[in-house]
């Protein structure tokens, strides 16, 4: 049982719900059984092993997915599980030599959150930029896209009037 981490519970990576905020991320109340499954982990194990389960969440997007599986498998390797008795170690118990180099973890969470989103700097616009008009841009996109069958009926005829 000991020693445990200080931090609580393995979590998922999760993005928040609403538009406003889907580009954040955060931890998660915990990993679906999908995710168990992809990363080998069964889960009746995952209270003994400190990982967090949420049975009601699903997985939406593959990329996510991935994501938290990819998490418990550097969890995964981390982890060292020590034996029940000490004389008896089980199958999937840490040799003594890895017994020997184990501390405790210090920190506020297992497997923290990093985030990689840098901000750029403030730059001097080009006149590219200051001449491009965004409305006029998205507008002429929209009636491409809705006359371009049009287009290319008006040009078929005017080719065959032309043979």
């Amino acid at each position: 049982m000991a020693p445990r981490p200080v931090g609580g519970l393995v979590r998922p990576i999760v993005r928040c719900s609403t538009f406003k905020y889907n580009t954040k991320i955060r931890l998660g109340r915990g990993f679906t059984l999908d995710e168990l499954k992809a990363a080998g982990v069964n889960k009746k194990v995952t209270s003994n092993i400190i990982i967090s389960v949420d049975y009601r969440r699903r997985s939406m997007s593959i990329e996510s997915l991935q994501q938290d599986v990819q998490r418990l498998k550097e969890y995964k390797t981390k982890l060292i599980i020590f034996p029940r008795k000490e004389g008896k170690p089980g199958k999937v118990d840490a040799s003594t030599e890895e017994l020997k180099v184990a501390k405790q973890l210090t920190g506020p969470t297992v497997l923290p959150l990093e985030i990689t989103f840098k901000p750029q700097k403030a730059r001097v616009p080009t006149d590219d930029e200051r001449n491009h008009n965004a409305f006029v841009s998205l507008r002429q996109a929209r009636i491409n896209a809705k006359l371009i069958g049009l287009r290319e009926k008006k040009k078929k005829e005017g080719e065959e009037k032309d043979k």
